[in-house]
């Protein structure tokens, strides 16, 4: 799949879905038991539409930060996917292999949580901005788009209709085993980070 029938694609839902007022759809899935992590979790659908938008934001504006910033992410993605050594990465190698979409939406989601902490010097002494960071919605939205978007170019099981279900599968997954996650990180201590070594969004 090419970015330009991708983002074709895309726009195409997002124009549908913003008359309907979005999806509405949550694939079934079931919110935490954690309150706090439901009311975070049940914006999945708002974001899955959001985040189309913003990810053909420069066909809107490409001067604009949003356009600029998908611009330069897409001219990434292409370089990126030219690197066939990529294809071998830990994290990475089931984006482009997997039919499993179970296995994609981990992989998604905890990359998405990289991307959130990739910052910190100090996993046991989280930096109270980058913790906050990992529990925007909007910030990790972005990083769930991202790989979704990565994901469906290069997957070829996958097609553009799939990024309802793969982000928002993915971004209930996120908010369900933060703290799983977190706790996962600080086992493997400061030296975490290397496990992601060569990832899209390092």
């Amino acid at each position: 799949m090419t970015i330009k029938e991708l983002d074709s694609s895309l726009m195409g839902q997002y124009t549908v879905e913003s008359m309907l007022e979005g999806s509405g759809k949550t694939f079934n899935q079931k919110c935490s038991e954690n309150s706090d992590i439901a009311a975070l979790q049940i914006q999945g659908s708002m974001w899955s539409l959001r985040t189309k938008g913003f990810l053909c934001s420069h066909y809107v504006s490409q001067v604009s930060p949003e356009g600029k910033f998908t611009l330069m992410m897409k001219a990434y993605m292409e370089k990126y996917r030219s690197n066939e050594s990529n294809k071998k990465n830990t994290f990475i190698k089931d984006l482009y292999e997997t039919t499993d979409l179970s296995i994609l939406v981990q992989q998604i989601s905890m990359l998405a949580m990289h991307a959130q902490l990739k910052d910190c010097e100090n996993i046991y002494e989280i930096e109270e901005e980058i913790q906050s960071r990992s529990l925007n919605p909007e910030s990790v939205s972005v990083a769930i788009a991202l790989y979704t978007y990565f994901t469906i170019l290069v997957n070829k099981s996958l097609d553009a209709l799939s990024y309802n279900e793969l982000f928002i599968k993915s971004y209930y997954s996120y908010y369900e085993n933060w703290m799983a996650r977190m706790l996962m990180f600080q086992m493997r201590g400061n030296s975490w980070k290397q496990s992601f070594k060569g990832v899209l969004l390092e």
